[in-house]
């Protein structure tokens, strides 16, 4: 009889939880009711973009287990799809930026992060790859080492580069500082971040990459053009959110590694309570707004980028044994 009333109880609390994580993926697939005429054609646009078949497969898929961290085994009928969790969410993180536009919720940080500071990590890292770059071209062309002496100097001329772009990276988002803060709840004040937007309930981007994100928003934005600026804000606000197998806990690079020109935060060694949660994360959190076609309509580029790729079919399967 304890057992079974154990067991009720186990149920019982199962459903609760569900329940609750629905009522989660509806608040975060609502929209702000956003009346800019760039944000709805952007919306739009991305509506008429839906590849029919991928939300299909997505809609119905069943959980299999992941792969490295950013990959994801799921079976739609009779198919084992391998999802691209990297380009699946930096897509559906723009689409939900740009669905809560204006009435997105706000992610506090303890300490804010002085813009300078985070600009110089990513354009030091940028600075690093280019000298790997460098000496490996000079490697395959059977040239030597530079000398010590120019090195040095090159290297007290990027140090001061860097200072210097760093400086205008805070200057133009202190500029932007009010337009960021009211469409995206990015805040800044007195030259440091101190809030990211929410974007979805129980997910917290992976902050080795703000560096990067505010580089991006100084230099690949298009401030001159509300569309086009909006639009830019919301990929990098997907770049910054999409998760990524560097970001999980025990699978990132080592400290000081350059990855695609950003810099990389060494992670811990991973306790199976960490890769238990970002397990959790993905599957019961990530997973069901990529789901929900409320939340996310997975563009047509999805079938044949790599985001979405057939890697068998039980019917296939059953030829071969049928004819072994």
């Amino acid at each position: 009889a304890d057992d079974l009333a154990r067991a009720a109880d186990v149920a019982a609390a199962g459903s609760v939880r569900a329940a609750a994580l629905s009522v989660a993926v509806d608040a975060d697939c609502a929209t702000s009711g956003c009346a800019l005429t760039s944000i709805r054609r952007l919306l739009a646009d991305a509506r008429s973009d839906a590849h029919p078949e991928v939300s299909r497969a997505l809609s119905a898929c069943v959980w299999v287990g992941l792969v490295r961290g950013s990959s994801l085994l799921v079976q739609h009928d009779t198919k084992l799809l391998l999802l691209d969790l990297t380009r699946l969410s930096a897509e559906l993180f723009r689409q939900l930026a740009l669905r809560r536009w204006a009435g997105l919720p706000r992610l506090r940080f303890a300490t804010p992060a002085p813009i300078d500071a985070l600009a110089a990590i990513a354009l030091r890292a940028e600075r690093a790859a280019e000298r790997a770059s460098a000496r490996a071209v000079r490697a395959a062309d059977g040239g030597g080492e530079a000398q010590p002496e120019a090195e040095a100097v090159d290297e007290a001329e990027a140090e001061a580069e860097v200072r210097a772009r760093a400086a205008a990276v805070r200057a133009l988002l202190e500029s932007k500082a009010e337009m960021l803060d009211e469409y995206l709840s990015v805040g800044i004040v007195g030259g440091c971040i101190y809030s990211l937007p929410q974007l979805i309930s129980g997910y917290v981007p992976p902050l080795c990459q703000l560096p990067r994100f505010v580089v991006e928003l100084a230099t690949e934005v298009d401030w001159t053009a509300e569309a086009p600026c909006f639009a830019g804000l919301a990929s990098a606000l997907g770049a910054l959110y999409a998760v990524r197998a560097a970001d999980v806990p025990g699978s990132g690079a080592p400290a000081g590694e350059v990855a695609d020109g950003a810099a990389s935060v060494a992670a811990p060694a991973a306790s199976g309570a960490q890769l238990e949660g970002h397990e959790w994360t993905i599957r019961h959190v990530l997973l069901p707004r990529l789901q929900r076609g409320a939340c996310f309509a997975p563009p047509r580029r999805c079938a044949f980028d790599g985001s979405v790729t057939q890697v068998a079919c039980t019917q296939t399967l059953y030829r071969i044994f049928e004819r072994c």
